[in-house]
């Protein structure tokens, strides 16, 4: 069984702005997750009450996985290794830390944050 994928906000932002590569990776993938956090992140971007609208539309493709303790828990000890080390803050830990619970594969075009984290399965797709 293919593992679930966690995809970071990056590349769903990519794809509300209409790139290919974005909408042609999520396309490809059987099994998508998004964290709470990523979500949020997503809605944020929004600069009018329509961008908001067509973002939540978007955000409503994937399930959305909610924060929990166990989450929360294992964020706060990934900031403590890696923060001075990899520049990784709270919210980004958050969305790591709901890939490692999930068993899930975590995919961003951020690598500079991720690729040093032992306990990730990292993807950078494009």
């Amino acid at each position: 069984m293919k593992k679930l994928t966690l995809i970071d906000s990056n590349i769903i932002i990519d794809a509300i702005r209409g790139s290919d590569k974005a909408a042609e990776y999520l396309d490809s993938l059987p099994d998508i997750r998004i964290s709470i956090v990523t979500a949020s992140e997503i809605l944020e971007g929004s600069l009018t009450k329509k961008e908001m609208k067509k973002n939540f539309e978007k955000i409503s493709e994937f399930e959305v996985i909610p924060l929990s303790e166990t989450i929360s828990e294992m964020a706060f000890n990934l900031v403590e290794k890696y923060f001075l080390k990899e520049g990784l803050n709270y919210t980004d830990a958050l969305i790591v830390s709901t890939a490692i619970i999930g068993n899930m594969q975590f995919s961003t075009l951020d690598k500079r944050h991720f690729k040093n984290i032992a306990e990730i399965s990292l993807s950078v797709p494009y």
